[in-house]
């Protein structure tokens, strides 16, 4: 690995963003929604897939990447009533939350010998929201070097007991979703989504056969997404969280996501880090919660090479 790093503000569309070069490894970093946009290593396919339809406007939240999901994850009637409650006024709640259209604010940068990390902070006021009047503040650190970690912290600045769900929404990029074998899933509880939230215990290591959304829970710290096709295991290790979201809209619903080629959800899955349902959180005045993601590659091959692509 190289020891050349560099940081730089660059403009994607409408939207500002970090471009981070640390050795090998590369990653951008939108300031609207502080959302890792990609991720990977020089001459190697991307590790974070970046939807190739993806719309960089202002207050459009971006498909791919990390998106932060946040003080809810998805519809909110996925969510406890506690959760809900929160919410006050009779407006429609958007799908995942109230951050990713958001402009962070930059907090700080850090260079060490071996990676580069970069904080944004941003800070839920009442008068911000009549649909979350609740005063909170987050921040999101990244540190991106031979494996990329962000970490997630939410501080209850208000008077009352906040209830959250929240999520890290991880697209990682695959050589075909139905090829690729998922470890760490097996004997898990999970709710079907798409079978009316029913609670069923995952057998054996899933496959991506169908439109799937699986929300796991009591899920173990670590979880590998092996690769033949690309010779590599994508490994995901969590902090602070217990749950997690497995999605990959297949053949039918992708042709009608936004920003999404009709057979991109070959190119990809979704392997969310969260706290929701049973792990979802609950932070009384002066509470600080974090959940922290690292993302690391494997290789099973080292003869394996692919012709170079900047990210």
């Amino acid at each position: 690995m190289t020891s050349s790093k560099s940081i730089q503000r660059v403009k994607i569309g409408d939207l500002w963003a970090f471009k981070i070069r640390s050795g090998d490894a590369t990653a951008v970093i939108l300031e609207q929604g502080s959302q890792l946009l990609s991720y990977g290593f020089e001459g190697e396919e991307p590790v974070i897939w970046e939807s190739p339809h993806a719309k960089f406007e202002r207050g459009t939240a971006v498909r791919g990447g990390v998106p932060v999901c946040w003080p809810w994850f998805g519809d909110m009637a996925w969510n406890s009533e506690r959760i809900q409650s929160m919410c006050t006024s009779a407006d429609s709640p958007p799908f995942h939350g109230l951050v990713r259209d958001r402009d962070w604010q930059l907090d700080s940068i850090q260079l060490t010998d071996s990676s580069i990390g970069v904080t944004f902070g941003f800070e839920m006021i009442p008068n911000h929201s009549t649909l979350w009047p609740h005063h909170a503040r987050l921040q999101l650190s990244f540190t991106v070097g031979e494996s990329i970690t962000l970490e997630l912290t939410t501080e209850n600045l208000g008077k009352r007991t906040l209830a959250i769900s929240q999520a890290l929404h991880s697209y990682y990029a695959v050589s075909n979703a139905e090829n690729i074998r998922f470890i760490g899933f097996s004997g898990l509880k999970y709710f079907d989504v798409l079978d009316n939230w029913k609670m069923k215990t995952q057998c054996e290591e899933p496959t991506i056969r169908q439109e799937t959304t699986r929300a796991y829970i009591g899920t173990p710290n670590r979880f590998i997404i092996e690769d033949q096709a690309w010779q590599r295991r994508i490994v995901v290790s969590t902090q602070g969280s217990r749950s997690a979201i497995l999605w990959n809209p297949w053949k039918e619903r992708a042709a009608l996501i936004d920003q999404f080629r009709s057979d991109s959800w070959k190119d990809m899955v979704c392997l969310e880090t969260a706290r929701m349902a049973e792990d979802s959180l609950l932070l009384e005045p002066g509470d600080i919660d974090k959940m922290a993601l690292n993302i690391s590659v494997e290789r099973l091959n080292t003869s394996y090479q692919k012709g170079h692509r900047n990210i």
